[in-house]
C-alpha cells in the first residue's frame, strides 16, 4: 500500500513537472452566454487555453455587475465591456482588444407611423440596457439631434425587452442588432433601426481588458491569453456552424441555431468591419471616442497617452501550440516544404528563388505558427525529404504519400484549345478526344470520374501540356485559370485561347508528409486562424498575375514621361491659382455676403461667450437695429425674460433643433420667433450660427384657425344633433306604417275565424229548434268557440311581440325568425293569390330579433305589393337562404333602372300619393347595415327583383337542448366564426 501510494505521488509530480501547472484565469463577462463570447469557448474547448497553461473560468453577467470594477478588485483577471471602459484610463486598466470594430448597440422600435425619425423620440418611453454612459454611442446619437434626458421617459429594464416594446410598455428599447430584430422578425413584427454609426458615431465594443499590473507581474500570461483568445474567435467566425452546436450544447441550450447564426453572422460583419484585422484598436480612434465622451460631461484628462493604454502583442498572429507540437519544431528545427516548378502564379522559382502564391502561404505560415519553413524544389528523388507540399488538392487520397489540410481557395478548372476551333461551353460536348493535365494534382482522376469517355494524359508542367495542344498532339489542355491565363500570355498569344470552365472546382490545400501526423496538426491550427478575408486577399493578389506582366519596359517609360508631363502642368497650374488667390479669396467673401443677405431669416454669428460679432439685414429688421449696432449686443438681450432660461438651454446643445421662443426688439416689445442655432468652426473659431424666423403673423392665424374650429365643431353637433331629431321621426313614421300595416295584417288573421264565429251564433237557434242543445253540445259549443277566441289572441299576442323594441342583441335562428314573419302575413297572401316559400338550410347570427322581423315584413309587403300592383296571375315570392345571406324574390317586373339606386333614399316611394311613406325601404337598410352590421342590395333578376341581404356575426350550435322541437340551439361564440349548419327536427 506504501509503494502504491508512493508510486501514485511520483506519477503526479512527473505529470506535472510535464505538462507544467495551470494557472486559473477569470474572465467576466459583460452578459450571459452566447455568440457574442463565442470564441473564449471555442479557445477554451478546443484546448488553446489549455495548451497555454490556463485553466479559465467563466463568469456570466444578469446586468448587475460592474464589470470594470470587478477586474480593478482583483475578483477577475479578465473583463469584456463596452468602450465606457476607456473611462477608467487614468485607473490600473490595459486594454488588449476591441473584438467589434463597430458597436452593435442601436436604438429598435416597432414600424410605427410616429417613429420615423430620431426627432420622433421626443415623449416617447425608452427602455435602456445600462446608462447612457455605458451606451455611449446611443447617447451621443441623441445629444447630436438635441434630444437630453428630459426629452423622453426611461423606462426601468427588463429581462425580455421585446416583449415590453410589444406591449407597448416602451415605445423605443437599446438592442443588439444581433439579438432583437431576429426576435422581431421571426414573431412577424417589422422594425426601425436608429444606428450611431449612421449619425457619425462608431465606437468600439466588447473591448477586451485587464489591469496593467497583471501585465507587470506576468507578461507571457497576457500575451498567451490575448493569442489564444484571437485564435479561438478566428475559429468561431470561421467555423460558424460547429461553434453554434458547442454553444447549445454546454452554454446556452434555449436559444435556437437560427438566432445563434444570424448573431454570429451579425457579430462578423462588426468584428471585421472595413476589412480591419481581428482586435485592433487605434489610439487615433480611443482620442475620436474620448472626446465624444468628454461632451457627454465625462471627466477624462485631456493629456491621456492612450499608446500606454494599449496592449501591443509582438506576433499578433501567432497560435498557441500545445507541449508535443512544441517538441516536433524544437526536435526537426526546419519544416521542408517542396513545391513544383512551372505553376506560375501558384507557385514557381525564379533565380532559385521560391515565388508566387506559396511563398505568401509560406510566410503566413511562419509567422502564426513559429515555425521555419524551408522551400525546396520538388523532385522524385526528393519524395522521402519532404515534409510540406504547397497547393495541393483536398480531394485527394491520403493515404498515398500525405495527408492534405482542409481548402484554402478554391478554384474552378478551365479548358485551352487552339484559337481556330470552335468555343468550347461545356466539355461533355467534346466527345471522344484527348485532353491533357498536369501531373501530381489529381486532376486526371477527377476528369475521368465525371467525363469517362474522355482520354487525358498528364504531363510535367503547364508549358509541356499546352505546347501539346499547340503541336496538335491533344486536342485540349486542362488547368487553373491563373496558370492559363499566365503561359498563354507569355508562350502562345495567337495561337491557344482559353474556354468556359469544365464543371470541376477544387479546393487547394496543404499536404503534409502523411507520416508527421504532429505537423499536420500544427498545419492546420494555423490555417483555422487564417480567416476567410486573408485568403481571399491572397487569392486576388495573384489572380490577375499574368495580365500585370504584360506591362514592359515602354510602357514604364511612357508612364514616366506621363508623370512628368502632369508634375509640370500641376506647376503651372498651381502657378496660375496663385494669381487668382486673392481675386477668388475676395470673390468667396463677397458670396458670402451676398448669401447673408439673400436669406430670408435672420442670422446671427455669437462667438463663444454669446456675443454678437455680426448680423444680416434681415436680423437688424427684426430687433429694430443697423448691422453695426448688432455686433457687441449679448445673445440675452435679444430674450424676453420668459424664454431666457430656455434659450440658454438650447444655446448648450451643438446642433439644436428648431425651437419657439419670445425674443424682444430695441424698444421693448416681444414677438414670437422659431430659432434654430449650430456650433461650427469660422476662421479657426468656435463660433454659432443662429437663425430667426418670425412667427407672429403664424401664431395670430393660428389663433384664427383654433376660433374658427371651435366655431365650426359647434356648428358640427348642432347638425348632428339636427340629423338625429329627423332620424327619430322617420323612426316614428316608419312605426306609424307598422301600425297601420299590423292592423292590416290582424284583420286578415281575424277575418275567417269571426265568419266561424258567426255561422255557429247563426246554427244555434236552428239546432235548438231540433231539441239537438243538450249539456253536451254546450259543453263542444263552448270549448269549439274558445279556441277559436284563444287562436285570435294568440294573434294579437304575437303581433305585439313582433313590434317590441329590441334594445340587448341575442342569438337566433334566420329561418325560424323569417317563418313566423310570414305566417303573420300568410292570410293576407292567400287573399291577393301570391304563393310565398322559404327554402334553403337555417343558421344562427347575433341580432336584433325583432327589427329583423320588421325588415323581413317590409321587404315581404313590398314585394307583395309589387306583385298586385304589375296584375300578374300567379304571384310569387321566394325566400331563400345560403351561407350567411337572405335574397327574397318576386316575379313582379322588376324595378325601373332608372330609379333602382334611389329605392332606398328617404321619402321616396313608387307607390300612389297617399299609398306609401317612403321609409320603409330607408329604415330597413338602416337597421341591417348600422345595426346588425351587414349589408342591403337590390337587383333585377329575369321577371322580378331580388333583395339581398348580407349578414354578419355568426353564431355557434349547441346540442345541449334536445327535446325542443330542434335539436340545436344558438350561443354566443365569438372566437367561433366558421359557418355551422342545424338540420331541422
Amino acid at each position: 500500500m506504501i509503494f502504491m501510494k508512493s508510486l501514485f505521488s511520483l506519477l503526479l509530480f512527473l505529470t506535472v513537472a510535464l505538462f507544467g501547472a495551470q494557472k486559473e484565469v477569470t474572465l467576466q463577462l459583460s452578459w450571459t452566454h452566447q455568440f457574442q463570447f463565442a470564441g473564449y469557448y471555442v479557445a477554451k474547448e478546443k484546448g488553446y487555453y489549455r495548451d497555454a497553461g490556463i485553466q479559465l473560468k467563466l463568469l456570466e453577467n444578469n446586468g448587475s455587475v460592474d464589470v470594470v470594477d470587478t477586474v480593478l478588485s482583483g475578483k477577475a483577471d479578465f473583463g469584456v465591456w463596452h468602450s465606457s471602459v476607456i473611462l477608467s484610463a487614468h485607473r490600473d486598466i490595459l486594454l488588449l482588444a476591441a473584438l467589434f470594430q463597430s458597436s452593435p448597440s442601436v436604438l429598435l422600435s416597432l414600424q410605427r407611423d410616429d417613429i420615423r425619425t430620431l426627432s420622433d423620440i421626443r415623449g416617447k418611453k425608452i427602455m435602456l440596457y445600462d446608462s447612457v454612459e455605458n451606451v455611449a454611442a446611443i447617447g451621443a446619437m441623441l445629444r447630436s439631434e438635441g434630444i437630453g434626458t428630459y426629452d423622453f421617459k426611461a423606462v426601468a429594464p427588463r429581462a425580455d425587452n421585446v416583449e415590453a416594446l410589444l406591449t407597448k410598455e416602451a415605445d423605443l428599447i437599446s438592442a443588439y442588432r444581433s439579438n432583437e430584430p431576429y426576435t422581431l422578425s421571426s414573431k412577424g413584427y417589422h422594425y426601425r433601426i436608429f444606428d450611431p454609426k449612421k449619425y457619425g458615431f462608431d465606437f468600439y465594443d466588447d473591448i477586451l481588458f485587464t489591469r496593467k499590473s497583471v501585465l507587470q507581474s506576468d507578461p507571457k500570461l497576457v500575451d498567451d491569453f490575448y493569442t489564444a483568445t484571437l485564435q479561438g474567435w478566428r475559429y468561431a467566425f470561421e467555423h460558424i456552424d460547429e461553434t453554434i452546436a458547442l454553444i447549445r450544447r454546454k452554454y446556452n441550450p434555449h436559444k435556437s441555431a437560427d438566432a445563434l447564426r444570424y448573431e454570429a453572422l451579425t457579430l462578423k460583419k462588426l468584428a471585421y468591419h472595413k476589412r480591419t484585422p481581428l482586435g485592433k484598436i487605434d489610439p487615433p480612434r480611443l482620442r475620436e471616442i474620448t472626446a465624444i465622451y468628454r461632451l457627454m460631461g465625462a471627466d477624462i484628462p485631456k493629456e491621456t497617452d492612450f499608446t500606454q493604454l494599449i496592449y501591443r502583442p509582438k506576433n499578433p498572429r501567432r497560435i498557441i501550440l500545445d507541449r508535443k507540437e512544441r517538441a516536433w519544431l524544437q526536435k526537426h528545427g526546419t519544416v521542408r516544404l517542396c513545391a513544383r516548378k512551372g505553376r506560375r502564379p501558384l507557385e514557381y522559382f525564379q533565380n532559385g528563388i521560391y515565388k508566387g502564391m506559396g511563398e505568401q502561404m509560406r510566410q503566413l505560415l511562419e509567422r502564426v505558427s513559429g515555425a521555419k519553413i524551408t522551400p525546396l524544389l520538388w523532385r522524385p528523388d526528393r519524395r522521402q525529404q519532404c515534409d510540406l507540399y504547397m497547393w495541393q488538392p483536398s480531394e485527394r487520397n491520403a493515404s498515398e504519400e500525405m495527408t492534405v489540410s482542409a481548402p484554402i481557395i478554391r478554384l474552378p478548372l478551365f479548358v485551352s484549345t487552339r484559337l481556330q476551333q470552335p468555343f468550347i461551353t461545356r466539355l461533355s460536348d467534346l466527345g471522344n478526344v484527348t485532353v491533357g493535365t498536369v501531373k501530381g494534382y489529381g486532376f486526371a482522376r477527377l476528369l475521368h470520374r465525371k467525363y469517362p469517355y474522355i482520354k487525358v494524359v498528364t504531363y510535367e508542367s503547364a508549358l509541356a501540356g499546352l505546347r501539346a495542344v499547340a503541336n496538335g498532339k491533344i486536342y485540349a489542355y486542362i488547368d487553373f485559370l491563373p496558370v492559363l491565363n499566365r503561359a498563354i500570355v507569355h508562350y502562345f498569344a495567337g495561337s491557344l485561347k482559353v474556354n468556359a470552365p469544365v464543371g470541376i472546382e477544387t479546393g487547394l490545400g496543404i499536404g503534409v508528409n502523411v507520416k508527421e501526423k504532429i505537423l499536420a496538426g500544427i498545419i492546420q491550427k494555423s490555417l483555422d486562424v487564417v480567416d476567410k478575408k486573408t485568403r481571399d486577399v491572397l487569392q486576388k493578389s495573384w489572380h490577375d498575375e499574368a495580365l500585370l506582366h504584360e506591362k514592359n519596359r515602354n510602357e514604364a517609360l511612357r508612364t514616366w514621361l506621363t508623370l512628368i508631363g502632369i508634375v509640370v502642368v500641376l506647376l503651372f497650374y498651381k502657378y496660375l491659382r496663385s494669381l487668382h488667390a486673392n481675386r477668388l479669396l475676395q470673390e468667396s467673401i463677397e458670396e458670402f455676403e451676398m448669401l447673408m443677405e439673400a436669406m430670408m431669416e435672420g442670422i446671427i454669428l455669437f462667438s463663444s461667450e454669446g456675443v454678437c460679432l455680426r448680423a444680416n439685414s434681415k436680423a437688424a429688421e427684426l430687433f429694430g437695429y443697423t448691422k453695426e449696432e448688432m455686433a457687441g449686443i449679448r445673445a440675452s438681450d435679444f430674450v424676453s425674460e420668459a424664454s431666457l432660461k430656455q434659450v440658454r438651454e438650447a444655446m448648450r446643445i451643438d446642433n439644436v433643433a428648431p425651437y419657439e421662443a419670445k425674443l424682444k426688439r430695441r424698444d421693448g416689445t416681444m414677438f414670437d420667433a422659431m430659432v434654430r442655432g449650430k456650433n461650427v468652426i469660422w476662421k479657426g473659431k468656435p463660433i454659432r450660427i443662429s437663425t430667426i424666423i418670425d412667427i407672429s403673423g403664424l401664431k395670430r392665424l393660428q389663433y384664427d384657425l383654433e376660433k374658427l374650429n371651435a366655431e365650426l365643431e359647434e356648428k358640427v353637433r348642432e347638425q348632428v344633433d339636427s340629423i338625429r331629431e329627423k332620424e327619430q321621426m322617420l323612426l316614428h313614421q316608419n312605426k306609424l306604417a307598422a301600425m297601420g300595416e299590423m292592423i292590416g295584417a290582424i284583420a286578415h288573421q281575424w277575418r275567417q275565424p269571426l265568419n266561424v264565429l258567426n255561422i255557429h251564433i247563426q246554427n244555434l237557434d236552428d239546432d235548438f229548434e231540433e231539441g239537438l242543445i243538450d249539456r253536451a253540445f254546450i259543453d263542444r259549443f263552448i270549448e269549439t268557440n274558445s279556441e277559436i277566441i284563444r287562436f285570435m289572441s294568440r294573434t294579437i299576442d304575437e303581433f305585439r311581440n313582433f313590434y317590441r323594441i329590441d334594445k340587448v342583441r341575442e342569438c337566433f335562428f334566420v329561418k325560424e325568425a323569417i317563418e313566423k314573419t310570414v305566417s303573420m302575413q300568410e292570410a293576407r297572401l292567400r287573399s291577393q293569390n301570391i304563393l310565398c316559400e322559404v327554402r334553403g338550410d337555417d343558421f344562427c347570427i347575433s341580432g336584433y330579433r325583432h327589427e329583423f322581423q320588421q325588415v323581413i315584413l317590409n321587404l315581404l309587403n313590398n314585394a307583395a305589393d309589387a306583385v298586385a300592383r304589375a296584375e300578374v296571375r300567379y304571384g310569387k315570392i321566394e325566400i331563400m337562404l345560403e351561407e350567411m345571406t337572405v335574397r327574397i324574390n318576386d316575379n313582379a317586373g322588376g324595378i325601373d333602372p332608372s330609379i333602382i339606386d334611389r329605392i332606398f333614399e328617404p321619402y321616396f316611394t313608387t307607390k300612389k300619393e297617399g299609398e306609401g311613406t317612403g321609409i320603409g325601404l330607408y329604415m330597413s337598410k338602416m337597421i341591417i347595415e348600422r345595426h346588425m352590421g351587414g349589408t342591403l342590395q337590390v337587383q333585377n333578376i329575369e321577371n322580378g327583383a331580388s333583395f339581398i341581404i348580407g349578414l354578419a356575426d355568426l353564431c355557434s350550435l349547441s346540442r345541449e337542448f334536445s327535446g325542443r322541437m330542434r335539436d340545436t340551439a344558438c350561443i354566443a361564440d365569438e372566437t367561433k366564426k366558421e359557418a355551422l349548419h342545424e338540420v331541422p327536427a
